[in-house]
């Protein structure tokens, strides 16, 4: 099932923005996107020096693709508690925003099985700021 039906029907969300997520007390944040444009362009080196200025760390992930299964977005989740993220930030389109989205309910929501959510078998209850 593609993620962007879940998450756009179920999931309300607040997106944060600049200063608002360092009043969020983050420590560390995952850089989401997809392929290797934004890292040629210069893109991700200007988000990690601004993250980095933030007094932040950070993680980049970039094995994501449009429209992508909840499969794609388990394996995201995977890798956030792996590295102990706290907040996300999604810089693409829709499909990074969808991923974005469930990364934060997945860190916020121990054991949150998202085809279980889809299924409407679970709930959540809140998120970790996403932007």
């Amino acid at each position: 099932m593609l993620l962007w039906r879940i998450l756009n029907i179920l999931i309300p969300l607040k997106l944060f923005l600049g200063k608002v997520v360092l009043k969020e007390k983050c420590k560390k944040v995952m850089v989401l996107y997809i392929g290797d444009y934004l890292e040629k362009n210069g893109t991700i080196d200007k988000v990690s020096n601004i993250i980095k200025k933030a007094g932040m760390e950070f993680v980049l992930y970039n094995e994501l693709v449009p429209n992508p299964l909840v499969s794609t977005a388990e394996k995201a989740i995977e890798k956030a508690k792996k590295e102990n993220v706290d907040s996300v930030l999604a810089i693409g389109g829709g499909s990074v925003i969808d991923v974005g989205k469930a990364v934060g309910l997945a860190l916020a929501n121990d054991n949150l099985n998202l085809s279980n959510l889809i299924l409407g078998k679970e709930t959540v209850n809140g998120t970790k700021p996403v932007g």
